[in-house]
């Protein structure tokens, strides 16, 4: 009798890495809907006599649906964030505030590009990796000849970059610090 959500249930950790938030709202509303019907089914099949049973049976299906919410939940927030998109925010150079814009493409390239052209600064590009735990792996950096790993959060629109291991300090004051996403 309880195969359909039990299956449900299951099939929704399956899809936790695999689909979108709205296909995975799609699912639960679904599973929710078959939910429903099992109440209403075991409500009619049960006599008004065995309230006990009838009560042990609608503890038994909400915690079965709280377990799926909670599935949902943690499936939208553990899934692994990507920095992808363009960020900006102004970097004081030689005394002056400069707006600079920070790009992660979808290919595995960081652009480190002043909006306006500062005298001495030109855009850089190096390439990152994504290695979990919300790290990132920059390497091929003519301009540090050195690899670094930096933690990402994040929180909206604010991407924070953290340096983990880094040899460059002109590459780690460009990059730490908060970014916020150019929409």
């Amino acid at each position: 009798m309880f195969k359909p959500l039990i299956k449900s249930i299951f099939t929704l950790t399956s899809l936790c890495k695999k689909t979108s938030d709205t296909a995975l709202l799609s699912f639960l509303k679904q599973s929710f809907t078959n939910v429903n019907s099992l109440v209403s089914k075991t409500s009619k099949a049960l006599s008004l006599t065995l309230s006990y049973q009838r009560l042990k049976m609608g503890v038994f299906l909400l915690t079965l649906t709280t377990i799926m919410l909670l599935l949902a939940t943690s499936c939208s927030k553990s899934s692994d964030p990507t920095p992808v998109g363009t960020y900006t925010r102004t970097e004081i150079i030689d005394e002056v505030l400069w707006p600079i814009n920070l790009t992660f493409t979808e290919d595995g390239f960081l652009l480190w590009e002043p909006v306006d052209s500062i005298p001495g600064h030109v855009a850089s590009v190096v390439s990152y990796r994504l290695e979990g735990n919300n790290q990132i792996l920059f390497y091929n950096d003519t301009d540090c000849n050195s690899e670094a790993t930096y933690g990402f959060f994040l929180n909206g629109a604010t991407l924070n970059l953290l340096a983990v291991v880094e040899e460059c300090l002109p590459r780690e004051l460009a990059l730490s610090g908060d970014w916020e996403r150019i929409p």
